[in-house]
């Protein structure tokens, strides 16, 4: 953990030229940023600097940034982020109707390419890539969704107070129990507890319990083909609440110790930028983001071979992140659900729900916070 806090503070100036640049941007009537026509994305690199990539020889209105900030770099590329987004939607819809197995797909913002991930079947013909081209084929590998099944859970006290990283079921499977974690604590519309966690795996009306107590309901779900996120909410009943709460680790320590650390509030990563994960179910780890808004096919787990209701589902606009291989066990099976968090030296901060992973690139899928905050009547725990 102390490795984390040394690379958050090398990045800290660049994390506050992208929240400055961010801030001076207009938000659409969906709550959507819009950024530049001559955005190509932006990261920070291993020195901390911000880049922000550019398709156009004009950097007069990103100039600001630079004036005010040390760290800030231009590099001119030849795609802007959103004829790259674009042109993938379309290969991607192509792509399912011809019904090829596909693994991910995603804009690679220092690359300046649009990536497809696939089996070397799918791409066998495609793989001589041209160098002028705005894609990039490459050989994938399947992103597993990280809940289990689960015959002996864990007892729960009588009073229950979830907090992120608590492992939870479902009992509507027929092999056994869906085990998953809770992501965070929040409030709906009406003042309700709830808790957000994974989406795959469930559906509206499915009944959660924390041990053998039943804490409530799946309110709301997302995960389908085109939706947005892998997320879904839990409204609890009187046998549980929830806290904005974490299981968190002792900032000079190297190993798990598992106290209650008070999550500040929400955060979106970069690219470039350092997140965490803690749960109950496989410690701590950290993790560096590589991807941005990136298009996943999910497939269950080898110990889930029976359930096939998630097998070849898309998970659209995750977040990547690749383990650092700090102290602490990666993920496994349990996981899914889980939140993600970013550290700072003022507290740490939401910033999305684990969906699945790749074990053969040591990389984490999370759906970032603003999915989850952008269904209109969540709101954060005070």
């Amino acid at each position: 953990m102390a490795q984390l806090l040394e690379k958050s503070n090398i990045q800290r100036e660049a994390v506050a030229a992208n929240a400055f640049f961010e801030s001076n941007l207009r938000v659409d009537g969906e709550g959507e940023l819009v950024y530049p026509k001559s955005f190509a994305g932006d990261y920070i690199d291993n020195e901390g600097n911000l880049i922000i990539q550019i398709s156009s020889d004009d950097f007069s209105e990103y100039q600001y940034l630079r004036d005010k900030f040390s760290c800030v770099k231009f590099n001119r590329v030849k795609y802007s982020k959103e004829y790259l987004r674009n042109i993938l939607d379309e290969y991607l819809d192509t792509c399912i109707d011809n019904g090829e197995t596909l693994y991910r797909a995603y804009v690679d913002v220092e690359l300046n390419r649009a990536v497809i991930e696939a089996d070397e079947h799918t791409f066998s013909h495609k793989l001589t890539n041209d160098e002028n081209s705005p894609f990039l084929f490459k050989i994938g590998s399947p992103i597993y969704a990280l809940s289990s099944l689960e015959t002996n859970p864990e007892s729960a006290t009588s009073s229950i107070s979830v907090t992120s990283g608590d492992l939870l079921t479902n009992k509507k499977s027929f092999f056994g129990q869906r085990l998953f974690s809770a992501g965070i604590g929040m409030i709906n519309s009406a003042g309700k507890d709830i808790i957000i966690s994974c989406g795959h795996g469930k559906e509206v009306n499915d009944k959660i319990y924390f041990g053998n107590t039943y804490i409530g309901d799946v309110t709301r779900v997302s995960f389908s083909d085109g939706a947005l996120g892998d997320y879904s909410v839990i409204t609890l009943n009187a046998n549980a609440s929830s806290t904005y709460n974490l299981y968190g680790i002792d900032s000079n320590s190297e190993t798990n110790t598992y106290t209650i650390s008070q999550n500040k509030g929400v955060y979106a990563p970069i690219k470039g930028e350092y997140v965490f994960k803690c749960t109950k179910n496989s410690g701590v780890a950290a993790f560096k983001v590589e991807t941005v808004d990136v298009d996943v096919f999910v497939y269950s787990n080898s110990d889930m071979s029976e359930t096939v209701e998630i097998k070849g589902q898309t998970a659209a606009g995750l977040m990547d992140a690749q383990f650092m291989g700090i102290s602490g066990e990666t993920v496994k099976p349990g996981d899914s659900g889980s939140g993600i968090f970013s550290h700072s030296f003022s507290g740490d901060y939401f910033s999305g729900i684990i969906s699945s992973y790749d074990d053969s690139k040591c990389t984490l899928y999370y759906t970032p916070a603003s999915r989850v905050l952008s269904f209109g009547n969540i709101k954060t725990k005070k």
